[in-house]
C-alpha cells in the first residue's frame, strides 16, 4: 500500500489561524508522523501511546452507546491536549496554552478538519484503487501461471502418452523380431534370455496388440519355443489361449489382460530353466 498524503497546509494552517502552539499528524497503523509542526520529536512510546489512547476512548465511547470517538480533550498543568481522530488510520494531535479559546478553536477546526478528512477520503480511495488493481494483477498473474503449468502439464503427459504408444507399438513388433532371433541363438541361456524379453514385451503392449494378431503371436511362439527349448506343459497353455483369442476381436478387454499378465508370469516358471 502506498500513501501519498500531503496534509502540510492544512497543519500550516492550523498553527496560523488558531491559538494551536503544534500540530503532528501521526499514521496510527505505522506510529509514522506524516507532518509536524512541533518543534519536539516525541517518542516512538509517546505515538504508541497515542493509538492506545484512541483506543481506549474509542471503546469507552461506543460503551456509552455514543458512536464511533471523533475528538478528546485533555487538560493539563500547563495547557490542553487536543486529539482529533481522522479514519480510517489518522491521528491529529494538538498542543494550546492554558488560556486558550475553545469555543473559537472549535469554530476554526471545524472547517480544517472536514477539508482534511475529504482529502484523506480522496486518498483513501486512491488506496482502495491501488490495491485492488493489485489484487487483480496478482490473480491475473495466478491464473496465467496456473493456465502454463496446466498448459506444460498436460503437454507433458500428451508427450509421455505419445511416447508409451510409441514404445508399445513398437514392441508389438519386435516381438516377431525377437522370435525370429531365439531361432539364431546357439545357447538355451541365449535362448531364454530372448524368451524373457519376448514375454517383457507382451506385458508392456498387452492392451495395444489385437486378439487377432495375439493368435498369431502365440502360435508362432508355442511352435518356436517347441522347437528350440523342447516341449513343456506350458505349451498347451498357450496353445488354449491362441484357441480362446480367436474368437475375440480388436484389443483384448481388461479382465483377459489380467488373465494374460497371469498366465505369462506362469509361463516364465515353466519354460525358463536357468
Amino acid at each position: 500500500m502506498s500513501v501519498q498524503i500531503n496534509l502540510k497546509d492544512e497543519i500550516d494552517e492550523i498553527l496560523n489561524v488558531t491559538e494551536i502552539k503544534g500540530s503532528i499528524l501521526v499514521n496510527a497503523e505505522t506510529n509514522k508522523v506524516i507532518e509536524s509542526t512541533i518543534s519536539k520529536e516525541l517518542s516512538e512510546d509517546i505515538l504508541w501511546e497515542l493509538t492506545v489512547l484512541r483506543d481506549s476512548f474509542q471503546q469507552f465511547s461506543q460503551g456509552l452507546k455514543h458512536g464511533n470517538l471523533n475528538e478528546l480533550m485533555l487538560e493539563g498543568e500547563n495547557g490542553f491536549i487536543f486529539l482529533y481522530i481522522l479514519p480510517p488510520r489518522y491521528l491529529l494531535m494538538s498542543i494550546g496554552p492554558k488560556d486558550i479559546n475553545l469555543a473559537y478553536l472549535k469554530m476554526g477546526m471545524f472547517d480544517i478538519i472536514e477539508r482534511m478528512k475529504g482529502k484523506i477520503a480522496v486518498e483513501e480511495e486512491r488506496i482502495r484503487k491501488e490495491e485492488e488493481a493489485r489484487r487483480k494483477a496478482e490473480e491475473e498473474a495466478r491464473r496465467k501461471a496456473e493456465e502454463e503449468a496446466r498448459r506444460k502439464a498436460e503437454e507433458e503427459a500428451k508427450r509421455k502418452a505419445e511416447e508409451e504408444a510409441k514404445r508399445k507399438a513398437e514392441a508389438a513388433v519386435k516381438i516377431f523380431e525377437l522370435l525370429s532371433e531365439l531361432e539364431a541363438k546357439k545357447s538355451k541361456v541365449e535362448k531364454y534370455n530372448v524368451l524373457e524379453e519376448i514375454f517383457d514385451l507382451i506385458e508392456l503392449a498387452i492392451d495395444t496388440i489385437t486378439a487377432e494378431k495375439y493368435v498369431e503371436l502365440l502360435e508362432q511362439l508355442k511352435e518356436t519355443i517347441l522347437v528350440n527349448l523342447g516341449t513343456s506343459l506350458a505349451l498347451y497353455d498357450i496353445a488354449r489361449t491362441a484357441r480362446d483369442y480367436s474368437k475375440l476381436s480388436g484389443t483384448l478387454p481388461e479382465k483377459e489382460q489380467d488373465a494374460l499378465m497371469k498366465s505369462i508370469e506362469n509361463w516364465r516358471k515353466r519354460i525358463i530353466k536357468k
